[in-house]
């Protein structure tokens, strides 16, 4: 038991002072070197779409620097962010740990640009906190009708008595078109939830 905690910890502190290299030179938030293991969501949400095995596109707006999209084996992937110096570490970080093909990347903000195509999964995560409810709700369905498959889903995540993010919202009363909803994770003691709503 004490071994095994003594390896996590050195294998915790290795990977953040790896990710910590590409944060200094790129310039962008801390917060994008917490190691992808130690993001239960991310975990959970890389498990689920990789056992659809239908879906060959899938977008991350709000990115980062690509912990979740890099490790899906889809045939086309895009990763949108607002901030350029996430997109450079995803492109960094690309070189070195990408599965499948390149991703394809786009300065995006969510609350002002326009998507376009289609694609198979939508991500929309670790932001969503920072959006008005209405803003959400409205652009949320904009992509559930013009830019999702049928079929299709959309992972996002809501948050519950927390006072450390500005909004929470209401998952339910999220889309208004015909969909089923799953939740694919829960964490910080049931205050964060992931979930994926399929067009159907």
């Amino acid at each position: 038991m004490l071994k095994t905690l003594i390896i996590k910890i050195i294998l915790k502190l290795t990977i953040y002072q790896f990710n910590r290299i590409p944060q200094l030179i790129f310039k962008y938030d801390s917060w994008n070197c917490v190691p992808f293991i130690q993001r239960k969501y991310a975990v959970d949400i890389v498990r689920y779409l990789k056992q659809n095995k239908d879906m060959e596109s899938v977008i991350d707006i709000g990115c980062g620097t690509g912990d979740i999209i890099r490790r899906l084996p889809f045939k086309k992937k895009y990763g949108y962010d607002k901030h350029i110096n996430v997109i450079r570490g995803l492109h960094f970080f690309s070189f070195f740990l990408n599965k499948g093909p390149p991703i394809i990347t786009n300065q995006f903000n969510f609350s002002v640009d326009k998507l376009t195509g289609k694609y198979d999964a939508i991500i929309i995560i670790d932001f969503t906190q920072n959006i008005e409810p209405t803003i959400l709700k409205e652009t949320i369905n904009y992509y559930f009708k013009n830019n999702l498959r049928k079929n299709g889903v959309i992972i996002t995540d809501t948050f519950y008595n927390d006072p450390d993010r500005k909004y929470s919202h209401d998952i339910i009363n999220l889309i208004k078109y015909k969909h089923t909803i799953d939740e694919i994770s829960n964490t910080d003691n049931g205050r964060v939830k992931v979930y994926s709503i399929k067009k159907i």
